[in-house]
């Protein structure tokens, strides 16, 4: 084999090697990004004077209200392009930069993602977006919180395990002031534009995680709600971590990728081997 096919050949080699570490290293990257917007954010609300968070939870509450009156029509996150502005104020409530407003933890799926405005295609590019229409994470009782996040993309895990989520399983929403803890109750499989599920019940403290599914068919949606429980009792229902979804779908592409590179070697190989024979 001459040099020039010697260094093809190992060029292809890295390519094909690249590829198949792509998602890997890209959602590692991710992971890390988010990291540090969420430690930025928590050094923000630190530094945040006492009374001006007051101010603005007096003014999230006052949206929360609002919402009960107005008829608010909510609509699927992943088919509207642009987000519909419900609301005039919105965008400015629990705005601490670049419309990050807190961010969710999912203790057995190993999930911490930032919460941002709003849920058009940059949004959901970064991480999860709050539905606008419903309440603002803040709690309280007739409140209902609807947070978004993909599922099923090959560079970034999100919302991908949600489906191992089982009721009784607990998550926490960060918002500046404090941590609430919520117990999944109720899940559903709906299709895109069912959003009877998603409506604020007077007498309960609601937040619903909301996905496509199934995985890598996304033609309905996954909505897995949780009530409002002490961070005391939430204690109660710590669960084991399950395995990812989303890393054995990884897991099952990177033994096809080697697979496939390797039949690419020894057919590499053998036509050598048979060109010396013919010699």
């Amino acid at each position: 084999m001459s040099k020039k096919r010697v260094l093809i050949s190992i060029f292809l080699i890295a390519i094909g090697l690249c590829l198949t570490f792509y998602s890997f290293i890209v959602n590692t990257l991710n992971d890390r990004h988010n990291s540090a917007v969420i430690s930025e954010y928590d050094n923000l609300v630190k530094d945040t004077d006492e009374s001006n968070l007051d101010k603005m939870f007096k003014q999230a509450q006052k949206y929360n209200e609002s919402l009960i009156t107005k008829n608010v029509v909510l609509t699927d996150p992943f088919k509207t392009n642009k987000a519909k502005k419900v609301l005039n104020e919105y965008d400015k409530l629990l705005n601490s930069k670049d419309g990050l407003m807190g961010y969710v933890e999912i203790p057995c799926i190993d999930v911490k993602l930032p919460i941002y405005h709003g849920t058009d295609s940059e949004v959901l590019k970064k991480g999860a977006g709050h539905i606008e229409g419903t309440s603002l994470p803040i709690g309280g009782i007739g409140t209902h919180s609807v947070i978004a996040a993909h599922s099923g993309l090959s560079t970034a895990k999100m919302f991908s395990d949600l489906e191992l989520m089982k009721t009784g399983d607990v998550f926490y929403i960060n918002c500046y002031w404090k941590k609430l803890a919520y117990k999944v109750d109720e899940i559903n499989v709906v299709k895109p534009n069912d959003t009877s599920k998603l409506s604020i019940n007077s007498q309960k403290d609601y937040v619903t995680l909301l996905t496509c599914t199934p995985y890598g068919v996304n033609d309905h949606r996954l909505l897995v709600r949780g009530v409002r429980i002490s961070i005391k009792d939430s204690k109660k229902n710590i669960t084991d971590k399950r395995d990812s979804i989303w890393l054995s779908e990884y897991k099952k592409a990177l033994k096809i990728g080697f697979a496939i590179m390797a039949i690419v070697l020894i057919v590499m190989i053998v036509k050598k081997r048979v060109k010396k024979v013919d010699r």
